[in-house]
């Protein structure tokens, strides 16, 4: 639509609200479903879900080399332990950044906006052919659905 229509003095029957309250909550979805893929996709990159080893920096291999005594056999267990995840998080992360799946990333994320707009356009539509007798209300609705925002 080139221009929206300035609609004066139009009140709403309880359909109407029911109907913008939908579509408001769509706007909400859209924002948590964006915030969610991005989410699951650091979660990928950053925790990884693929089993993670020792790198190749030698660092557990020299903490396992340590001499123990008695008490110290936890220590070397945590500082081992350390060792692998630190010598390792740097690497894995770099691999997860390649083998991140961007492309299905980006079209998730866009395909959120055209989901969107064809459900607001399904409940103007309706809510324009309830609206047939009240004509500023189908108006209203006749612009929601030729996309004009609320």
């Amino acid at each position: 639509m080139s221009k929206c229509p300035a609609i004066v003095g139009i009140v709403f029957d309880s359909a109407s609200l029911d109907a913008i309250e939908k579509i408001n909550e769509l706007h909400k979805l859209e924002k948590s479903a964006k915030f969610f893929i991005s989410l699951g996709s650091l979660i990928n990159i950053f925790g990884g879900n693929a089993v993670k080893g020792a790198g190749s920096s030698g660092l557990t291999s020299a903490i396992s080399a340590v001499p123990v005594n008695g008490s110290l056999q936890k220590v070397r267990d945590v500082s081992v332990a350390i060792g692998k995840s630190v010598s390792s998080d740097a690497g894995q992360t770099a691999w997860n950044i390649t083998q991140a799946n961007w492309e299905y990333y980006f079209r998730s994320y866009s395909a959120l906006d055209s989901i969107k707009l064809r459900q607001i356009d399904y409940i103007a539509t309706q809510q324009a052919l309830h609206h047939v007798a009240d004509k500023k209300q189908y108006r209203f609705w006749k612009a929601i659905a030729d996309g004009c925002k609320l």
